[in-house]
This record gives C-alpha cells, structure tokens and sequence, in this order.
C-alpha cells in the first residue's frame, strides 16, 4: 500500500485539480504503479478489498434474528434426547478385592487375611506405631486439608522441614515437594523441557514419565529398555544431524527410571550418566522405586552406583513407597528447584499434601536412618535376593527384575502366544494365589499408555516378610502357573 499511496502523491504533486477529474490521468497512474512491482500491486489491492469488505460487513446480532414460533420451540424440545456425561454408576464394575486394613506384612481383604505381597511399602514403616502418633498429632494441631496450593497459604512449617530433611538425606542443595506422586515427574519435564527442546527416553518409561513427556511438547526420541548401544546410537544420530543444520541451541534431556516400574529392573546409571555427559545432556531422573531401596543407606540409584548429585541431574521421587505417606518430591540444585516453585504445575495448581503426610513422612525419614531402619534396609535387599533365586526356578515363566536380586519389584510373565490368554493366565494365577493366602496384584494399563507391557503377575517383597512367607510365596506360585497354564491347554 506505501508504493501505491507514494506513486499517487508523487503524481498528484504534480498535477492540476482539471487534470484530477481526467479518467485518463488515473489510468496512467495506476498503470505505472502496476509495472513498477505488478505482484505488489496486487497483493495491496487485494487487502484494500478485504478492508472494504470488513468495514460494509453487516456485524451478526442474534436479536435481528426471526424468531422462533412457539409451536416451533414445543417441537425443539420434544426432540431433544438428553446425553449422560458420565456412565451410569451401574456400568462400572465393583472391585473384586477391598482392602479394609492397614497395609502391613498381612492384610484384610474381603474380610480374610492375607499375606501382602502386592504394596510398596518395602520399609514396612506405614504402621510403625511412631508414624501413627505423628499423623495423629499433626491432625490434631492443624487438622487434615491444607486448603490451597503451597504459593497461596497452602505452605506449613512441616512442609518446608521435610523439604529440608529429604535434601540432606539425599545430599542436594534443595527440594521440592508435590502434593502427588504422579503430578511430580509429569510436572518436573515440562517445567524445563518446552517447544523445540529435544528428549531422549527409555522406551519403558512409567505413564506418569510419558505424560511428562507429552505436556513438554518437546521432540522425545525413545531407545531401547536400558540398552546402552540404542541410547548411544540415539544421541550420536543427535550429533551427526546437528552438523548438518546449523540450528539454535536446545535444552537436552535424558529421562529415566532408577528401579522400571514395568520390567523391576536397575537401569545401568553409571553409563547413561557417561553419555549424557559426553554428548552435553542433563540427566532427569525417576527414583521412585529405589530411594529407599537402593544404596548402603537407601538413598537409591545414585548411592548405589556412587555418584554424586551435581548440576546436570535432576532426580525425582515418590513418598508413596518407601515413605509410606503421599506425595511426591525433586531434589537438585538451588536454581533448579527454585525455577520449580514458578513452573512446576503439579506444585503451583495443586492444593499442598495435608501437612500430617509430610509428618509421616519426617517420621519414616527418621526411621529410616536410624538403627532400625538400616536393619529393614538389610532385611528387605536380603528378601529381595533370597525371592529372586526362588521365582527363577518357577518353570515356563519370564520373570521380569534385577538378575542379581537386587530389585524387590518382580513382574512374572507368560508367553502362550495370544495376549488374551496372557491375561487369562495371570487373573487365574492371582486368584489361586488369593485362595492359598497370598495376596498379589495384576497390573492394569489404561489405552493412553504410550506401549502396554506384556500382562504380568507383580510380585513386592518388604523387609518384614519372613523366610517362611517367602517360600510359601514360591511354592504357590508354582503350582498356581501350573495349572493356570495347563487349563488353558485342555
């Protein structure tokens, strides 16, 4: 438009108010203006007829409207079939097993009990006497909701002492706690990892990691479940075709679990580490399942391969196992963690966990460093190892953990070759299970799961398990696989 409206004026400087009313003067004019730049000459008129257009367009008023008779609003109505939002209560199906006592080594489900081999309470601290007192007492003081998220009110003393507490346990500068488990993880990636950064993940991530990994909207490139050949061959790929284009510099992240919920096995963090540091990525880490676990003092993966917690990791956790509370955590440097309190959505949203959580969770943390607490540490690796040699035996099964026993999560697998039947095989082995005493779970994957791992049946040792618990376990899962699997061949 600057060109036309300049050649105009230009020309019109130059001409009489006679020669202005001339139709031969207009169309020189404007045939200069079309053969100084044609394709702009078109493009300007063209937004001066959608300007005219806009401007003439008569502005929608539902008031000028016909409106509709009454006969017509009565036929409206009766044809109108209300839709339910939600399922009728009916259509969902009543759970088989209720739990109607507090998790420990035995259970009451549907009013029998049963030796509990389905709970992460790997500690056994969730009905320490001293865990009830101080959930009790901190009920008693400051009642049970917090009322709002940690930024507006929702902050008490007990939070901020167990942020403090969980960071020296860990050795980091700081920490960070989240009201849910799985609100911590998918809310730590998307707070650093955005548009255009680039993440490479184990193919085995938990669905909290993969919703992560969606609300980051990041480029996520997955290898191989602990293969450190796939993840290499990733990240030198990363390199290669960072030669060829000359983009702007992205933020880089490795994500992956200490203890795989789905598989029970230890990621190989010693190498990972190497790489991400070879190739220039920060580590993120889900130690869910190995703090408390893992380690000489149970401060999981990085204790266990001895590494030290430094700028480049980021390492996150659950209260829900071996803390036996709720609630979630990140623990890393003073910058990390304080960019979390601005951007961290699972933190900002949320309402704060009830502060008589973060009481029994400072209880279980002191548990856990006293003498009693390394003592069930020793027990529950001693288990752990002792129930890996014994699942092992088990005929025509996979079992899905560490090799060496140092896991207490194990997933037992069949491979009859129909999922169906898969499926059929571990309800039926739990099921005899449940009849002979023993209490283990089946795992359940809603369709968002990035894959769904094979069906499993989920076996948990704790340190309170006895030897006796633990070869009763073995032999009924025997003789549960056996015949599970002979029914399906008759």
């Amino acid at each position: 438009m600057e060109k036309i409206a300049s050649s105009v004026f230009a020309s019109l400087s130059r001409v009489s108010s006679k020669e202005l009313t001339s139709y031969s003067w207009w169309e020189k004019a404007i045939s200069s203006a079309i053969s100084e730049d044609p394709v702009h000459f078109a493009v300007e008129i063209t937004l001066i007829i959608i300007i005219f257009y806009l401007f003439t367009k008569q502005s929608y008023d539902p008031r000028t409207l016909q409106k509709l008779s009454k006969k017509d609003e009565e036929e409206l109505i009766r044809s109108w079939e209300p839709i339910p939002l939600a399922p009728a209560t009916n259509r969902i199906p009543k759970p088989s097993y209720v739990v109607e006592s507090m998790t420990a080594r035995t259970v009451e489900i549907n009013g029998s009990s049963y030796v509990n081999f389905a709970s992460m309470n790997f500690l056994g601290l969730a009905s320490h006497p001293l865990v009830i007192k101080a959930s009790r007492d901190t009920i008693d003081k400051y009642g049970v909701g917090s009322c709002g998220p940690r930024g507006f009110y929702g902050s008490f003393d007990v939070h901020l002492d167990l942020e403090k507490e969980l960071a020296d346990f860990l050795k980091a500068e700081e920490c960070i706690l989240y009201s849910d488990s799985i609100a911590s993880i998918s809310s730590v990636i998307p707070a650093f990892a955005k548009r255009g950064d680039l993440v490479v993940a184990d193919k085995g991530v938990s669905f909290a990691i993969q919703q992560g990994l969606t609300l980051s909207r990041s480029q996520v490139k997955f290898f191989d479940h602990n293969d450190i050949k796939s993840l290499e061959s990733i990240l030198e790929s990363v390199i290669k075709n960072d030669r060829k284009q000359s983009k702007k510099l992205n933020r880089r992240f490795i994500v992956v679990e200490g203890i795989s919920s789905y598989f029970g096995d230890i990621a190989p963090l010693s190498d990972i580490l190497r790489l991400a540091r070879k190739y220039k990525f920060r580590l993120i880490l889900d130690d869910t399942l190995a703090i408390g676990v893992l380690g000489r003092e149970g401060r999981g993966s990085l204790e266990h391969f001895n590494i030290k917690l430094e700028d480049d990791i980021l390492v996150c956790g659950s209260l829900d196992t071996s803390f036996a509370t709720v609630g979630g955590f990140c623990v890393a440097s003073h910058t990390v963690v304080d960019h979390q309190r601005l951007s961290g959505a699972g933190y900002c949203f949320s309402a704060s966990s009830p502060p008589y959580a973060s009481s029994a969770g400072l209880a279980t943390l002191a548990l856990l460093q006293s003498q009693q607490g390394r003592s069930n540490l020793i027990n529950l690796q001693s288990n752990s190892q002792k129930l890996n040699k014994l699942l092992r035996n088990i005929r025509d099964i996979h079992v899905d953990s560490d090799e060496q026993g140092r896991s207490p999560v194990f997933h037992l697998r069949v491979n009859t070759g129909s999922r169906n039947r898969d499926e059929e095989v571990c309800d039926a082995v739990r099921d005899i299970s449940f009849k002979s005493g023993i209490a283990v779970s089946v795992p359940d994957y809603i369709p968002a799961e990035m894959e769904t791992p094979a069906p499993s049946v989920r076996v948990l040792v704790a340190s309170h398990h006895t030897k006796e618990d633990i070869e009763k376990l073995a032999k009924v899962l025997e003789r549960a696989f056996a015949e599970a699997l002979n029914s399906k061949k008759n």
